[in-house]
């Protein structure tokens, strides 16, 4: 049998295998997806794991919206059948314009759609679209209903436009999660379970509203510590009431205080206390509760008293101010370093407010600082003594008043003060009736300018000479 003695059917199949269009038609056919396979494996070899994932991850979110636009379609043109009966029968539409309510909800609904999952991908949130595109499925959802002769019809009816919602709503979710992931924007919203706990879920709201760049995690652990340590005042008060009740009512207040016990209790394990950084939070925010009183109270005359106040806080390392003309030999840096510690066991260790220096620091404070008088007392009063030393008022009245027990140790060890001794109301009474006993003789005009000078200092200080005599007295002494 020749070629041209072939059957037709045969004879169009040689034709077609024997041509060149088929061999090349089959041969793009054949290599090509091998090529494109290659290649794609080729990229996904050269990425790392965190490439490799983050593609992954993209191409799921894109199948997804794939699948989830076929579903919407199929679930439009379920809701398009209802529709259209809702237009002839309820509207009184003919066709073609029947279509109409099927354009102006469901089309409307995935404009709106649209527009919700581009915010999503800026990673804002759905806004005015996304109540919009809920709105309007399921409005969809119930015309839909309505035109079903029974009721199982109608549940089959309305499901579509609200599954095909939820699918949309979950893919601009993921949308927005990503964006916000990816330009580190912290999580701000309250999850559902926080409803469990209302009251907490109200501070956490107020806190976040507050504060602008705290994320829910933290503000939700800042005020579980919070709460944690007003937990933990509020027992200590009970404790402290149990203490002072007389023995009629003892047991009262018992009762009370295993109440505060056991909220403490349950406060201290949600702020989640076994961690040592959460511990310290809490006692450090327990005693700003029970010391605020004595810190409002504090010597506000010089700023040692609050650096000293500022070095007791836990958690807070302070700093000694340095005082002019003042070395500390063999002092250490750190008021809080464990060779030396910060209060002595002598005098200003229990005196309400713990200064920064030690007993032996202060003693040579003073005498290098203060001066002294001609009798080896302190020329300077407690006040001043305090605000020059950097130490509270209490503790330099201690000092004050013990001088004849450490001034004259001190001052063999230290030195005498090189300060000078200030112009007192004593001095300048005696310099002037030295001056007005002694007589005048020529010769000498340097004692009489001294004189002059010390009555002018003397006036500027609030003081007025005598008449008939020399004598430095206070403004208005003798006036009624």
């Amino acid at each position: 049998m020749t070629f041209d003695q072939l059957p037709g059917t045969t004879l169009a199949i040689t034709e077609l295998l024997t041509s060149w269009q088929f061999v090349a038609g089959a041969v793009v056919l054949t290599l090509g997806p091998a090529l494109a396979l290659r290649r794609r494996r080729a990229v996904h070899a050269a990425l790392d794991d965190k490439q490799r994932s983050a593609a992954a991850d993209l191409n799921g979110r894109r199948l997804e919206d794939r699948l989830t636009m076929v579903i919407a379609a199929a679930a439009a043109a379920l809701s398009a059948t209802g529709l259209r009966r809702v237009g002839r029968h309820q509207m009184g539409l003919s066709d073609p314009f029947d279509l109409l309510p099927f354009v102006a909800l469901d089309v409307a609904a995935m404009v709106c759609g649209r527009r919700a999952r581009r915010r999503a991908r800026a990673g804002e949130g759905p806004g005015l679209s996304g109540v919009l595109f809920w709105v309007l499925a399921g409005t969809s959802s119930l015309f839909s209903a309505a035109e079903a002769a029974s009721l199982l019809g109608a549940v089959v009816r309305a499901v579509w436009p609200v599954l095909a919602a939820v699918l949309w709503e979950l893919g601009s979710l993921e949308e927005r999660r990503a964006a916000r992931s990816s330009r580190a924007r912290p999580d701000r919203r309250l999850a559902l379970v926080r409803l469990f706990h209302p009251v907490e879920a109200v501070r956490v709201a107020l806190l976040l509203a507050a504060r602008q760049d705290l994320a829910q995690e933290e503000a939700t652990a800042e005020v579980r510590v919070s709460r944690a340590a007003f937990r933990w005042y509020r027992l200590r008060r009970a404790q402290e009431a149990v203490r002072k009740a007389g023995r009629p009512t003892r047991w009262a207040y018992r009762l009370l205080e295993a109440r505060a016990d056991s909220r403490a209790q349950t406060a201290s394990e949600r702020a989640r206390c076994a961690d040592p950084a959460v511990l310290e939070q809490v006692v450090g925010r327990l005693q700003l509760r029970v010391r605020q009183a004595e810190w409002a109270g504090m010597n506000l005359r010089s700023a040692a008293a609050f650096e000293a106040m500022r070095s007791t806080l836990i958690g807070a390392v302070g700093t000694v101010p340095p005082h002019t003309g003042t070395t500390h030999t063999g002092a250490p840096d750190d008021p809080a370093s464990p060779e030396e510690p910060q209060v002595g066991s002598g005098m200003g260790a229990a005196d309400g407010m713990t200064d920064v220096l030690t007993d032996a620091e202060v003693e040579e404070q003073f005498v290098r600082l203060v001066p002294l008088r001609s009798d080896g007392k302190l020329a300077w009063g407690i006040n001043k003594c305090a605000s020059a030393v950097g130490i509270g008022t209490p503790r330099a009245r201690k000092f004050h008043k013990s001088q004849d027990t450490w001034l004259p140790a001190a001052v063999t060890r230290y030195g005498a003060s090189t300060a000078p001794l200030e112009r007192h109301v004593d001095e300048a009474l005696a310099l002037a009736n030295a001056a007005a006993e002694a007589p005048d003789t020529e010769g000498q005009p340097t004692a009489q300018t001294f004189d002059d000078e010390l009555l002018l200092a003397g006036l500027a200080d609030g003081y007025q000479v005598l008449p008939g005599s020399k004598l430095l007295v206070p403004a208005g002494a003798g006036r009624r």
